[in-house]
């Protein structure tokens, strides 16, 4: 158990953001009876020693939650309301501020950072198909060029988990723009610990590649 250093502000979505999201999207009652049980975010702010400190708390981070929450459902701006106020923030979120912060899992990432983090040691030391522990020696590197590498930048320097297999996903390292690795077109990369996993992860990629694109186009157009 780990206390943290953090406040937390539980904002609760209400009925006027519901309403705007369900016409961006033009779904009706499935989206709705969603957007009813998935109705709250935790957001984690600066540490507060007493609770009139709500008001001060909201008022230096409303503008920041407002725009996650919006981008949440639709990145363009373009498409959200306007101006972005105060007031319009108190009409489409309603907030509380827990005092008290306590990790019951310290072991655990706590950030996506961490996340990440884990991810790469993984990439870097298994065998992408069968998983293989690898050692100093032996293992080889297996190159991917993709399709669009722009649509793909998010994933820079991290992880992408790709579809390959029974519906399991494989890791591979996404090489850094400006890279060696990246001018050599060489975007996507694993590691195999043999020719029978390379030419597996060779023949089962570029299919996986294909739907993790259209998930990714389906989500920038949403």
């Amino acid at each position: 158990m780990s206390f943290l250093y953090r406040s937390a502000l539980v904002i609760t979505r209400l009925p006027p953001y519901n309403d705007w999201a369900i016409r961006q999207d033009g779904a009706g009652a499935e989206l709705q009876a969603h957007l009813e049980q998935d109705r709250r975010t935790v957001y984690l702010g600066p540490e507060v020693n007493d609770r009139p400190s709500l008001e001060a708390l909201v008022e230096d981070l409303w503008q920041d939650i407002f725009k996650m929450e919006l981008e949440s459902w639709v990145q363009d701006p373009a498409a959200w309301p306007a101006p972005l106020t105060r007031d319009l923030f108190n009409e489409w979120f309603d907030v509380d501020l827990i005092d008290t912060v306590v990790d019951l899992v310290p072991e655990e990432p706590l950030t996506q950072a961490e996340i990440d983090a884990e991810d790469l040691d993984y990439a870097l030391h298994h065998c992408g198909w069968c998983g293989l522990d690898l050692g100093p020696d032996g293992s080889r590197a297996v190159g991917f060029t993709l399709p669009n590498r722009e649509l793909f930048a998010f994933f820079e320097g991290r992880v992408l988990h790709v579809p390959a297999r029974d519906g399991e996903a494989i890791p591979g390292i996404m090489s850094r723009g400006g890279s060696e690795a990246a001018a050599a077109e060489q975007d996507l990369l694993f590691r195999a610990c043999s020719s029978r996993c390379e030419k597996l992860i060779r023949k089962h990629v570029p299919r996986g590649l294909q739907r993790v694109q259209q998930q990714i186009e389906r989500a920038t157009r949403g």
